[in-house]
């Protein structure tokens, strides 16, 4: 399949997949409403509670169905737009700018312990001679 098709396909897929999701959410409600309408004594026919299930029921199997049909939609790549060569260059000098600051700020740390670490000694060595 060409890229185009995938595209068209993952899109479908998505689509038909969040119907699934929603009509099992939807069959949840009712189920939820039938029990407070039992629970508040408000009756309704068994029939039409029974209808809208199997309705419901229907329409997750139809978009399971289509789901199933267009799952190869999912190897599909987002498209990514062409990137100018200047935009690219820019990025790229961005992420160099970066790891160069990055390796300043770790050679000045570095440099702080180290002067740190010096001073200890040498308050040490104080200490042992004063001592």
């Amino acid at each position: 399949m060409d890229s185009k098709t995938l595209c068209e396909y993952k899109k479908r897929y998505r689509r038909y997949h969040h119907h699934a999701w929603a009509g099992g959410i939807m069959l949840s409600l009712l189920l939820a409403l039938r029990i407070f309408l039992e629970i508040s004594g408000v009756s309704i026919d068994d029939r039409v509670m029974l209808l809208l299930g199997v309705a419901l029921i229907l329409y997750i199997s139809l978009a399971l169905a289509l789901t199933y049909r267009y799952r190869s939609g999912l190897d599909a790549a987002e498209e990514q737009p062409p990137v100018s060569e200047d935009v690219e260059r820019a990025r790229l000098e961005a992420e160099v700018e970066r790891e160069r600051i990055r390796a300043e700020a770790k050679a000045r740390k570095k440099a702080a312990k180290a002067a740190a670490k010096a001073r200890k000694k040498e308050l040490k060595e104080q200490e042992k001679k004063g001592g």
